[in-house]
């Protein structure tokens, strides 16, 4: 019965679609036109828009002010740098067709 169960949840699991939002790439460093920054360990839910869609946060979870620089680049155009954050790029919800 726990066999079962255990594999019922992880077929489960496994068939769920992608959220959209923040998805992590890569550690190391992105230089880019910075559009915003704003505090935090991670970016901000609210600005993965459809503006926002394949361009770069980088955070800096482990500095003394953590915080995120909102990059106006695409994460796959990021030049190495001195510093090393977590990169991230922006992949909103598709838009819903008007009914």
């Amino acid at each position: 019965m726990r066999r079962r169960i255990v594999f019922t949840v992880l077929a489960f699991g496994l068939s769920l679609p992608a959220t959209a939002g923040w998805r992590w790439v890569a550690e190391g460093d992105c230089i880019g036109p910075q559009l915003q920054g704003a505090p935090g360990n991670v970016p901000e839910p609210d600005r993965c828009t459809p503006e926002m869609a394949g361009k770069t946060a980088l955070c800096f979870p482990q500095a003394c002010y953590p915080g995120c620089q909102y990059l106006d680049l695409p994460s796959s155009k990021c030049l190495p740098g001195a510093d090393t954050g977590q990169i991230y790029t922006c992949e909103p919800e598709p838009a819903q067709p008007v009914k």
